[in-house]
């Protein structure tokens, strides 16, 4: 197993993408745009953002896939590693820094601001984690992307245990822990399984949620994913 820990690395979060994830426009109201400032750099001022992965060796047979140590009995999940050999669980966190930080908050607007900087820091971290997957597990490949426990119903959120062991340890290593109803703390965090894939794939195209804020990929009209 080859583990990667991102614990130290640059990353810009700018007032504009602040502004915008929490709705405030400072030309519209340019007092409470100085408040969220002061919120937004007090909390940058002690973030640190954190990912962790472990690229692992993988084995399918029928519904049966291995990953490193980790055995799992699912189709969907055997089908979409199917052609890797390899795949590269991980975690991704704000960090434990700033929840800290957040907690200290009593205001409630001030929690949102933080809640939506904690956001901001998750995607610095996934963007330098997937940065580094692709350019250290997947050169080359034609198509790097991600499957994650609970985001469809075909892998549900108990999933996280499994998820975790992969990485034996490593999510602790980075501050992150699950609870024993599968919720990450810091809660702005975020855990998958990177792969290497022929045609481009996103979960997004199997969840009829078509209001989600999130989505990468148009809604394929069915959660049917053995039409492929």
């Amino acid at each position: 197993m080859e583990k990667l820990i991102l614990h130290s690395f640059p990353f810009s979060v700018s007032e504009n993408d602040f502004f915008s994830s929490v709705s405030i426009d400072p030309e519209d109201d340019p007092e409470l745009a100085k408040e969220a400032l002061e919120v937004f750099r007090a909390g940058l001022a002690v973030a640190r953002p954190k990912a962790v992965c472990a690229c692992l060796p993988t084995d399918v047979s029928g519904s049966r896939v291995s990953i490193g140590h980790v055995t799992l009995e699912n189709e969907f999940i055997a089908q979409k590693l199917s052609a890797g050999g390899i795949c590269v669980p991980y975690v991704g966190t704000c960090g434990a820094e700033v929840r800290v930080w957040a907690e200290t908050l009593s205001d409630p607007m001030h929690s949102w601001w933080a809640d939506g900087l904690m956001l901001l820091l998750l995607r610095e971290a996934m963007k330098a984690l997937s940065e580094q997957v692709r350019s250290r597990f997947f050169p080359g490949a034609p198509h790097v992307t991600s499957l994650n426990p609970g985001s469809l119903s075909h892998w549900p959120i108990e999933g996280q245990t499994d998820l975790f062991a992969m990485l034996s340890g490593g999510a602790e290593e980075i501050g992150v822990e699950l609870t024993p109803s599968m919720l990450m703390l810091p809660a702005k965090s975020g855990s998958g399984i990177f792969f290497s894939s022929s045609r481009e794939y996103e979960n997004c195209e199997l969840c009829p949620r078509t209001d989600c804020p999130n989505r990468r990929m148009p809604y394929s009209g069915t959660t049917e994913w053995r039409t492929e």
